[in-house]
């Protein structure tokens, strides 16, 4: 038996037809906040991850810079123990020279 589409029935399809589209128009829009609200937080993300990339990067050059100056530091530190080392060499040469080998 082939059911009559009545005015009732119809109306009633028409309600049903209208809430679907209610629904899948409230859901269209809570996807299109939560995709946004996706984007933004994925762009925060980035941002900070561009800083922590430069802070990062700004670290490492100061412990370069901080290494080569130790570096530096050392060598002018054997530069003088061997000037020192020369002098006292220079120093026992002239006191042997003043004073003889009663001193050593």
């Amino acid at each position: 038996m082939t059911e009559r589409w009545t005015d009732e029935n119809l109306d009633k399809l028409a309600s049903v037809v209208a809430s679907l589209a209610t629904t899948v128009q409230s859901t269209s829009n809570k996807l299109d906040s939560f995709i946004f609200e996706s984007q933004r937080l994925f762009n925060k993300l980035g941002e900070s991850q561009t800083r922590n990339d430069a802070a990062i990067e700004s670290m490492n050059a100061a412990i370069a810079r901080l290494t080569q100056s130790e570096e530096n530091q050392w060598q002018a530190i054997r530069e003088m123990q061997t000037e020192v080392r020369g002098l006292q060499v220079e120093n026992r040469r002239i006191l042997q020279r003043v004073f003889g080998d009663e001193l050593f």
